[in-house]
């Protein structure tokens, strides 16, 4: 198991080598990409969104909540609400009302 100051060395010198590459073919830090049927715009330079870019996801509980969400009966679920922020880890739910 790594420890953590392992990981986040690890994880800037992976920032390092992907942002010198993006630099070689004229790209900046932003990229618009799809993750797991997702379309993200992400900020790479941010290390959420570098994780999303690089692995696919960040909290995957939260990417797959939708998923779960659909195979629970209508009157149990929530809805999703895209207002919850602006965060991939901030997705909030709301009641329906019966």
């Amino acid at each position: 198991m790594l420890t953590t100051k392992t990981k986040v060395l690890l994880a800037a010198l992976a920032y390092r080598v992907v942002a010198a590459g993006r630099g070689l073919v004229g790209k900046d830090n932003l990229a618009t990409v799809r993750r797991g049927g997702l379309k993200w715009r992400l900020d790479l330079s941010e290390g959420i969104d570098f994780s999303i870019y690089l692995l696919g996801s960040f909290e995957r509980s939260t990417v797959l909540a939708p998923r779960i969400l659909a195979h629970i009966p209508w009157d149990w679920r929530g809805v999703l609400d895209p207002r919850g922020g602006s965060s991939p880890s901030s997705l909030r739910t709301l009641r329906l009302p019966n």
